[in-house]
Order: C-alpha cells, then sequence, then structure tokens
C-alpha cells in the first residue's frame, strides 16, 4: 500500500489532484486508523489513465459514450457514472 504522497510523486500529480480523483470516483483508497489514505499499486495504472483521456479532445468522443465521463467532471458526478464505474471497464480493456 502507498501512501498519497508516495503515489504524488510516483505519477507526477498533485496530492490534491489524488483528492479530487477520488472524489470524483476514479480512483479509491482506504483509510489507516490514523484516518491516512493508502493506495493500492494499481491506482498508478488508473492515473496514468485519467491524465491520458484528459489529453483528449472532448470532440474525439461520441457524447452518448460512457468514456467522456472521464473527460468531464460533471459527467463523472451523476449517479450513472458512479454506479457504473467505466473507468474499471476501460482499464481491464487497457491491460
Amino acid at each position: 500500500m502507498l501512501s498519497i504522497g508516495d503515489v504524488a510523486e510516483r505519477a507526477n500529480v498533485a496530492t490534491s489532484a489524488l483528492r479530487f480523483y477520488e472524489r470524483e470516483g476514479l480512483i479509491s483508497s482506504v483509510r489507516t486508523d490514523g484516518g491516512q489514505r493508502r493506495y493500492q499499486r494499481e491506482v498508478l495504472r488508473r492515473i496514468a489513465f485519467v491524465r491520458a483521456a484528459q489529453r483528449v479532445p472532448p470532440s474525439a468522443f461520441n457524447t452518448s459514450q460512457s468514456s467522456v465521463m472521464v473527460i468531464s467532471p460533471s459527467a463523472a458526478r451523476s449517479t450513472t457514472a458512479r454506479s457504473e464505474r467505466p473507468i474499471s471497464r476501460w482499464i481491464s480493456c487497457v491491460r
């Protein structure tokens, strides 16, 4: 398990970005007894995918496709986006 600082350093992102991704349901962590976040190593792959998706222009996607949910924070907040967890499906396809 990796601390938030370890993940931020390895993924080259700010800790605030990790908290945002977690709030949006793109990554997850477990908490220690002291309340600190701990991430599994697989989260590094998810973060790399999210960052790559952020560089793709939204016009490259058909708006009816679930892939837009990763790019659009407002869509990611929707109940449907949270329940379907589309990023999990995409990451499994990328492996």
